[in-house]
């Protein structure tokens, strides 16, 4: 349920907007918005950022997915060694 509501494109909408304490990019595929109203509420939302914000569809085309599962434990292995130890 919680997932639901972190995904819905109205709070996608609100959670962009610095002065509602994300700034964050979406974490949704803007694209795949079908909802009129949602999508009308993304692309609002995107006009409020100002100039030296950098477009949605640049933050898009940098997105990475999550390593790959047999890494986590040198992931957190090197965590412990470099960072942790320090």
């Amino acid at each position: 349920m919680l997932a639901n509501l972190l995904l819905d494109p109205e709070f996608q909408a609100a959670q962009i907007l610095p002065e509602n304490g994300f700034g964050l990019g979406f974490a949704i595929d803007v694209t795949r918005v079908t909802d009129s109203s949602a999508l009308s509420a993304l692309q609002s939302a995107s006009t409020k950022l100002g100039d030296s914000a950098t477009p949605a569809s640049d933050l898009a085309n940098s997105l990475v997915g999550d390593s790959a599962a047999e890494y986590q434990n040198l992931v957190e292995q090197g965590w412990l060694e470099n960072v942790l130890q320090k």
